[in-house]
């Protein structure tokens, strides 16, 4: 393996290996899209797909040609590895994260206690 905090695998993937010039690119892309997300300009976006895929491709623009694209049916790995976790089935990609979306949509309950002030009370009461 590479240098520390380098984004390969043991088996040198090339899909996940990056040249220092592809790892300053993405460093540089993933600062502006979190400053982004800071201000706000991504708050009116609902959690969907789309988004998702928006911001893949903001952070993978010209560094890898699958930026902002889904595993599908005939693209992709079958699966992807990262540590313990495994992916879906890229034949099911679209329909998980569709499902997650909406979850995501979805209004906490209520009942969930707020035992001090957090960020979520400074914002919402405001």
């Amino acid at each position: 393996m590479r240098g520390r905090g380098s984004a390969v695998t043991e088996d040198r993937d090339p899909a996940r290996t990056f040249s220092p010039e592809e790892e300053k690119q993405l460093t540089e892309q993933l600062l502006a899209l979190t400053k982004s997300i800071q201000r706000g300009e991504l708050r009116h976006r609902p959690a969907s797909v789309l988004l998702l895929q928006d911001m893949h491709d903001a952070l993978f623009a010209n560094v890898r040609d699958h930026a902002g694209r889904l595993r599908a049916p005939g693209f992709g790995q079958e699966y992807v590895t990262f540590g313990p976790n495994r992916s879906v089935h890229r034949n099911n990609v679209r329909r998980e994260l569709e499902r997650v979306s909406l979850t995501l949509r979805e209004p906490l309950p209520s009942s969930i206690p707020i035992t001090r002030t957090s960020r979520a009370q400074r914002f919402t009461s405001r």
